[in-house]
């Protein structure tokens, strides 16, 4: 978490105001709640709360109010435990294929005869 002055955004060229997102030190941040200078506490609570949870904060202190600014991370894909079938088929072991063939054969030959 980071508490930062407006005159320290300006200065590292970033334009904030009437933004949604800003881009600080190569990371994305997405605007959250504004406070009033007397809730600072209040401020600094929700943030250590989204840095539980591994989201980094950032708090910009401007003349009358703090405005919080949440981490914007990538989702993460998707977690398939098992291949979808389009996959299953792609990395499909050829020589696997044709032993399960053969055992299928095997097992299902008629018995011989003796």
């Amino acid at each position: 978490m980071l508490v930062l002055n407006v005159a320290d955004l300006k200065s590292q060229g970033i334009d904030y105001q009437g933004k949604s997102q800003i881009v600080f030190y190569n990371t994305p941040f997405s605007k959250g709640r504004s406070f009033p200078k007397e809730e600072r506490e209040k401020a600094i609570a929700i943030c250590k709360k989204y840095l539980q949870i591994d989201i980094v904060c950032l708090i910009v202190e401007s003349q009358n109010k703090l405005t919080l600014w949440r981490e914007m991370k990538k989702p993460l894909p998707a977690d398939n435990t098992a291949a979808s079938s389009s996959n299953a088929t792609k990395y499909k072991n050829p020589r696997r294929a044709s032993q399960a063939k053969s055992k299928e054969a095997i097992i299902n030959a008629p018995a011989a005869k003796g």
